[in-house]
């Protein structure tokens, strides 16, 4: 059961994950405004690429005008991505994070969304792109090294009436290298004693959020010509070291069909629970979790080909 063409041609299917959500997200954002022939103004995202059926399918990243920009996956190689990522590299080291839907995630029919993190370094990111066997909805963004060599994310859950932010800082410095990766990193996806809740106080940034938020909405309403109407939100933004603050990904999203209140409104949800773990990055498959885990995404894939092409 799909949603096709009502909501710009994207196709929607009853249970979305964080892939679906940011990708449509994104291309959204990417559409140009039917006036000013201009992207969504003031959001920021890194590389961002979504794998299907183990594939780059899509890639975003930063125009030259300062819009995102998309790039479809017959024009994307593992060069291109390689250089891409590695072209300015991190002081951290980290060259980028790889998000993917745990097994119960893909196994489970609830409404339910487990996924995992894998933080990978300069030295291991040659052998992620040629050698691993990526998950057959998958999303990879370049890292971003945070502002005061300490990681920190945002959380915003916005509707036109509110919005709440929420901000996890972790304790290590990123740098550290006497401290596991994933511990040095994780913030919501981690332990919860590895990090500390950091509330934002400046009336200024505060702001700044709150009008990420409504440049999302009216873009989208202006792109789709009126007829999409966001009424909840939920996204994850990071601050640079140039305090500028970059937009991750999507995990919530509703929006009801807009013109005409008369109709009944069509909607499109992603998971209200979402469960984030952190796993350890490997360059290649040494255990039998790994291996059964890689065995699980090559069925699902086929699977996920052959309902494609019927």
């Amino acid at each position: 059961m799909c949603i096709r063409d009502r909501y710009m041609g994207f196709q929607f299917t009853p249970k979305m994950n964080l892939t679906n959500a940011s990708e449509w997200l994104f291309s959204m954002l990417s559409k140009k405004d039917p006036v000013t022939q201009m992207g969504c103004p003031g959001v920021l995202i890194s590389d961002s690429l979504i794998y299907r059926w183990a594939q780059p399918s899509c890639w975003f990243s930063m125009s030259k005008e300062g819009f995102i920009s998309q790039r479809e996956g017959e024009k994307i190689t593992e060069k291109q991505i390689e250089e891409a990522f590695e072209m300015t590299i991190p002081k951290s080291g980290i060259i980028a994070t790889y998000i993917s839907p745990g097994i119960e995630s893909e196994k489970s029919k609830h409404a339910q969304d487990i996924i995992e993190y894998e933080y990978i370094e300069h030295k291991a990111f040659g052998s992620f792109l040629n050698r691993r066997q990526h998950s057959g909805h998958s999303f990879l963004q370049k890292f971003i090294d945070p502002k005061q060599g300490r990681s920190a994310v945002i959380k915003v859950e916005w509707t036109p009436q509110f919005c709440l932010i929420t901000r996890r800082i972790n304790k290590n410095d990123i740098q550290n290298q006497k401290v596991p990766l994933a511990e040095r990193i994780a913030t919501f996806e981690g332990a919860e004693h590895l990090s500390t809740l950091d509330p934002i106080t400046s009336p200024k940034k505060i702001n700044e959020i709150e009008q990420i938020c409504l440049n999302i909405f009216n873009h989208i309403k202006r792109v789709s010509n009126d007829t999409i109407y966001v009424y909840q939100l939920k996204i994850w933004l990071k601050m640079d070291e140039s305090n500028r603050l970059f937009l991750l990904f999507c995990t919530s999203l509703r929006a009801r069909e807009s013109r005409g209140e008369k109709l009944p409104p069509k909607r499109i949800e992603f998971p209200g629970v979402l469960i984030m773990r952190v796993v350890t990055a490997k360059s290649d498959v040494s255990t039998a979790n790994e291996k059964q885990k890689l065995q699980f995404h090559n069925q699902r894939n086929e699977k996920l080909k052959d309902e494609n092409t019927t």
